[in-house]
Parts: C-alpha cells; sequence; structure tokens
C-alpha cells in the first residue's frame, strides 16, 4: 500500500531530522519527494516494490543502530499539517509500527465481508 510506504517515509524523514549521526536514515529514500514517487509507481509498478524493501532495509538498520538509552528521549518534530509536536521517542516508535498493523486489521475485515478465506490473524504461524 502506498499510503503505508508514505507514511513510514515520513517518520523516516522525522527520524532524520532527530538523529543526524544515523548512517541508516542517511539513505536516499529517508528523503525521498513523495509526489514523485507517486507518479513514477503510476507508470511503473514494481518500482513501489522496490522502494518498500528498501524502505524496510532502512527501517531495520535504523531500529538496530537505535540505542535502548535513546527510547525515553524527547524528540521534536512536525506532525502532517506542519504543526510541532515533542513526543517521547518509544511513543513514537509505537505508534509507527502499529499504523500498518491498524491497515492490516481494515484488510482482514474487508476480506471477511466478501468471503475471502485469509490468515490474517495467525501471527503464530509466522515467527
Amino acid at each position: 500500500m502506498i499510503h503505508n510506504l508514505f507514511a513510514d517515509l515520513n517518520w523516516l524523514k522525522r527520524y532524520g531530522g532527530v538523529f543526524r549521526e544515523s548512517k541508516a536514515l542517511s539513505h536516499r529514500i529517508a528523503s525521498s519527494d513523495q509526489k514523485a514517487l507517486r507518479q513514477e509507481f503510476e507508470s511503473d509498478h514494481t518500482r513501489f516494490f522496490q522502494y518498500r524493501r528498501e524502505a524496510d532495509e532502512v527501517i531495520v538498520r535504523f531500529i538496530d543502530e537505535l540505542e535502548g538509552s535513546k527510547l525515553s528521549s524527547v524528540i521534536k518534530y512536525k506532525n502532517y499539517k506542519g504543526e510541532d509536536q515533542e513526543q517521547d521517542l518509544w511513543k513514537t516508535l509505537l505508534h509507527w509500527f502499529n499504523h500498518q498493523t491498524h491497515h492490516r486489521g481494515q484488510v482482514s475485515v474487508l476480506l471477511d465481508l466478501v468471503g475471502v478465506d485469509h490468515d490474517y490473524s495467525s501471527l503464530l504461524t509466522r515467527i
């Protein structure tokens, strides 16, 4: 879903503004122009999957290099409306990762409504 990718890119940009020393967040994808990407994805859907994989790799590398002692720090960033925000880092990470869970739940409900068999709730078979 493009929405989830763009939300991830927004968080990567926000964290990039806070953790300027991060090697992971210096990756070009962390500063991607979403309007240009949207146009690119419309003409070539395979590019979306390439960006998704790249974004996932950057996210994993960022989390790997993040020191646990920083989780309780307060970070400052701008929300989608451009308003200044202050929040504990751990809360933003929880919100960020829960965002995709929310949308997977929506897809699960829609599949249930149209009678499509799926296994969205069986996390134990995936870990």
